[in-house]
């Protein structure tokens, strides 16, 4: 009340600090999941939700354990969830990050790398990894109309995705002239305030039901 809304940049450093996040993440993914079954209960046939992880979240040693069982809970399938990560957060080759991504996939989750681009991928082990869907950063986006590097970082982004059998997203599309770009990119998928701006679950759920897709 005093400090109005938070963002994220704020909160998640000083939960990560107290070590709260883990508790957070949980409690967003217990949301999420009892979101979608509310939405399958409302007649939506197969929702997918998607969720980001901290990487405080991601490291700890309970964190597929805790996920499967969320998902037992709510009764729900792995293809109803989709974890979003970052690449610093996959990019460590060690071997309990590869068992996590495996055991992910293996239960029919989702994975997602966000806010590709910004940082360091390795794209040798980028290739091993179990990945469906790269999400473009939205700072390549919204420079998409006036920026010859940002048009290359996409495209080339798309070409990647594509010829390892992963899938785009373009992050932050706010404009027609952007859309139709990355239309004529190939990108799979958009996302971003020329879509809809966020809304909560029941206006969510109103707007969908009259939503016209365009991509």
């Amino acid at each position: 009340p005093e400090l109005g809304l938070i963002g994220p940049a704020q909160f998640i450093q000083v939960a990560e600090g107290l070590q709260l996040m883990v508790p957070i993440g949980q409690w967003v993914l217990d949301e999420a999941l009892g979101q979608i079954k509310a939405w399958k209960a409302a007649g939506w046939h197969e929702p997918r939700v998607a969720v980001n992880l901290s990487s405080v979240q991601f490291r700890a040693a309970d964190f597929v354990p805790s996920v499967l069982d969320a998902l037992r809970r709510h009764d729900l399938a792995g293809k109803n969830l989709e974890l979003e990560l970052t690449e610093r957060m996959v990019m460590d080759e060690d071997e309990d990050t590869a068992t996590k991504l495996a055991a992910l996939k293996t239960a029919g989750i989702g994975l997602a790398i966000d806010d590709f681009g910004t940082g360091y991928s390795s794209l040798s082990h980028l290739r091993t990894l179990p990945i469906d869907r790269l999400k473009i950063d939205q700072s390549f986006v919204r420079e998409l109309t006036d920026s010859r590097d940002c048009f290359a970082i996409t495209e080339a982004t798309i070409r990647l995705a594509s010829s390892l059998g992963m899938l785009t997203i373009a992050e932050g599309v706010e404009t027609e002239a952007q859309r139709t770009i990355l239309r004529q990119l190939h990108v799979n998928a958009t996302q971003g305030f020329l879509i809809a701006h966020p809304m909560g679950a029941n206006d969510f759920m109103a707007w969908l039901r009259t939503a016209t897709f365009k991509n």
